[in-house]
């Protein structure tokens, strides 16, 4: 392009930059508005900062054991201690074997700095805190002693030999007085079984009466011995001599059931005819003003389980022999009677006479006084068919 001489010329204008004064300008203002970022960037973290919830350090303990958490400032108490396992726990009332009578008999306790705190809506705050657990205590249940009888075992159903009777034994329970339960058994005194006497003593028994004609010289046989015996009475001969039978209680003897007619099929008889018998005989006993025996004598020795079951049932041991005089054959005498004792005897004999029954009884009381002042002549005592140990 052409230039007119003598007209002056502009020099060319700088492009806007930092060395131009708007070129300044936009870069002062683009600092600042960095600037302002920046600031309000550290604003921003420092507004977040000031927003989070404070920290709390807590220490959890319970029986001396403590651990340290570090938790958010309101944080419920009941969560944090589920969350360790550490719900207080109330002590109980146990029995003595550890079952629980009553759930809470000592309440457990939650300190919060040292202070008991009800539970329920405690939040956490404070820049540290001190939490302890304290459990309640069990407690098992008091006991009392009891001094108990012990009953000695019961001896055979079949006496043939004369018993020393048991002895009871004695114990003492420890049980608790909530429950009932029993803690421990001491035994004190061991009961003690009947056993056959080894002792030298005997015990006569006669059968079949009270006959009006005989058992009067039976007892008077026996006064003058000074010996005691057991009768086994049938129950048609104590209704027909009712005092005399009472005469034999009055005098110390003993008494035994010996069925109410004699009857000698009870072995194969049904339970009615059994319990007629048995249980008749017994019932005329007692009508008629005589203790309640304790034995039961089967007539001609004749058992079955159904008899001894039934006697059972009365309170009736079963009273058999050991020693048969056979004094009850018609064709016996003084001296076969004499030589059955001789060959039967022993201690602890139960031995089988009679007072009654049969067309007579002229040998039995003809032969009484003899054993009686043979068997005393060999050391023999007499006695009942259960007696007390010596």
């Amino acid at each position: 392009m052409d230039v007119l001489a003598g007209t002056p010329v502009e020099p060319p204008r700088p492009l806007d930059g930092p060395r131009g004064e708007p070129g300044r300008r936009r870069h002062l203002v683009l600092l600042a508005l960095v600037a302002l970022g920046l600031v309000a960037a550290g604003l921003v973290v420092l507004h977040g900062k000031s927003q989070a919830a404070p920290q709390v350090q807590v220490v959890l303990s319970r029986d001396g054991s403590d651990v340290a958490v570090e938790v958010v400032a309101g944080t419920d108490l009941t969560q944090l201690l589920t969350d360790f396992e550490l719900l207080p726990v109330d002590g109980r009332l146990l029995s003595v074997s550890g079952e629980v009578l009553e759930a809470s008999i000592d309440p457990a306790q939650v300190l919060v700095d040292g202070s008991p705190v009800e539970l329920a809506g405690v939040q956490l705050s404070g820049q540290s805190t001190r939490v302890e657990v304290v459990d309640g205590v069990d407690r098992v249940e008091g006991t009392r002693t009891v001094v108990e009888e012990v009953p000695p075992p019961a001896g055979p159903d079949v006496l043939r030999h004369v018993e020393e009777r048991g002895a009871p034994g004695r114990v003492e329970r420890t049980i608790g007085e909530v429950s009932g339960e029993v803690a421990s058994v001491e035994t004190v005194v061991a009961p003690r079984a009947p056993v056959a006497t080894t002792s030298r003593v005997v015990a006569l028994t006669f059968d079949d009466g009270p006959s009006a004609a005989w058992t009067p010289y039976v007892l008077e046989i026996l006064r003058s011995r000074g010996v005691k015996a057991t009768f086994c009475m049938v129950g048609t001969a104590v209704a027909k001599n009712p005092e005399l039978a009472r005469r034999i209680v009055a005098e110390g003897h003993q008494v035994c059931n010996h069925t109410q007619g004699h009857d000698l099929g009870l072995a194969e008889a049904g339970a009615e005819r059994v319990q007629g018998e048995v249980g008749g005989g017994r019932a005329t006993m007692i009508d008629n003003g005589l203790p309640e025996p304790g034995y039961y004598r089967p007539p001609g020795g004749n058992l079955s389980d159904t008899v001894v079951s039934v006697a059972r049932s009365q309170g009736e041991r079963v009273l058999m022999w050991k020693v048969d005089t056979k004094d009850w054959q018609s064709r016996s005498t003084t001296e076969s009677v004499l030589q059955n004792l001789r060959e039967q005897v022993e201690p602890g004999a139960v031995i089988l006479m009679h007072d009654g029954g049969g067309s007579n009884r002229f040998t039995s009381v003809a032969v009484l006084a003899t054993v009686i002042d043979e068997l005393k002549a060999q050391g023999y005592g007499f006695t009942f068919p259960i007696i007390d140990p010596p």
